[in-house]
């Protein structure tokens, strides 16, 4: 699948976004839970315009890839390795070099790597039906109405798919609509012009008034388990700020720099967690005000662009 431009714009803007949101996770004071104007602009950036963004583009490419459903599974089978040796690297070997009794606890944590390589496995059969009028909207919606009630904290075995604990950032139930609605809208999205334009913004508006009207005593705040509501304003958002990136990329082009971040993503996601992971022994964690936090993230930043730009570490890094 060739390079689109407004797709390479938002994975790279949701790429900085995720790196900052980990500097302030990992090192401000309150591990990103601040009323300083600064964490909240950062942290929020973090996540609705990141993850979400991620998993949705995810799914327009696996839409259109043209590999056999056996090469995309296998595909997925590496992500979900590497999601755990990614925690035995980042998180497992600082912790034990600090005799943190942690250590092997994190091995077990399921972040994005899992659920994209599980995305992979469970929807690569599932393109042919993807695009169909009323299958996939009926099994997004299901999705997010049933998935609080089968959360739970059984083992590490189920913990991918329903896991509640706070080891488990992205459970594939309900995570995994993300990449669905992707699929979904894969043709849509590759191919805008005003009526296409019209017709997502008033899914959008529609979307977004059953979510606030819905908002109620049920709902769950915590990012990674949402109860309907949110994620029908998640994904109200995700519409809109798909639709207006498309718009400053047609009308002013792109950062290049942005492009090029979304085409090494595994690598760059990989090495900012080893950085943040092994910060811990010389800066600690959680010890920093916002401007602290955020000036370490723009180092991360700056210096995960230059070892995947000018060495040439990518030879050392999974290939997935």
């Amino acid at each position: 699948m060739k390079r689109i431009e407004y797709l390479d714009t938002l994975r790279g803007l949701a790429i900085f976004f995720m790196i900052m949101q980990h500097a302030f996770l990992m090192h401000e004071i309150g591990a990103g839970d601040s009323n300083n104007i600064i964490s909240i602009i950062f942290v929020g950036l973090g996540t609705w315009p990141a993850a979400p963004v991620f998993m949705v583009v995810l799914g327009i490419f696996l839409m259109q890839s043209k590999k056999p459903n056996k090469v995309l599974m296998f595909r997925g089978l590496k992500l979900f390795a590497l999601g755990y040796l990614l925690n035995f690297v980042r998180f497992t070997i600082p912790l034990l070099i600090a005799n943190d009794n942690n250590a092997f606890k994190f091995l077990f944590e399921i972040d994005i790597l899992q659920l994209a390589g599980l995305s992979f496995i469970l929807l690569g059969g599932l393109r042919k039906v993807a695009q169909n009028k009323f299958i996939f909207p009926a099994v997004i919606i299901i999705i997010t109405i049933v998935s609080p009630y089968i959360w739970n904290d059984f083992n590490y075995l189920t913990d991918p798919f329903i896991g509640s604990s706070d080891l488990v950032s992205f459970p594939v139930f309900p995570w995994i609509i993300y990449p669905m609605l992707g699929m979904y809208l894969s043709n849509t999205l590759l191919s805008l012009n005003k009526q296409k334009i019209i017709n997502l913004v008033l899914a959008s508006f529609t979307l977004a008034i059953i979510g606030v009207l819905t908002l109620g005593q049920h709902t769950i705040f915590d990012y990674p388990q949402h109860t309907f509501d949110l994620h029908f304003l998640v994904i109200a958002f995700i519409l809109i700020y798909f639709l207006i990136v498309y718009g400053f990329t047609k009308q002013f082009g792109y950062p290049k720099i942005l492009s090029f971040w979304s085409q090494n993503i595994t690598q760059i996601y990989i090495l900012q967690w080893i950085i943040f992971g092994y910060s811990i022994l010389f800066l600690d964690v959680n010890k920093f005000g916002p401007i602290g936090a955020m000036i370490i993230g723009l180092i991360v930043v700056i210096i995960v662009h230059f070892l995947v730009l000018k060495t040439k570490i990518n030879k050392f890094l999974p290939k997935v």
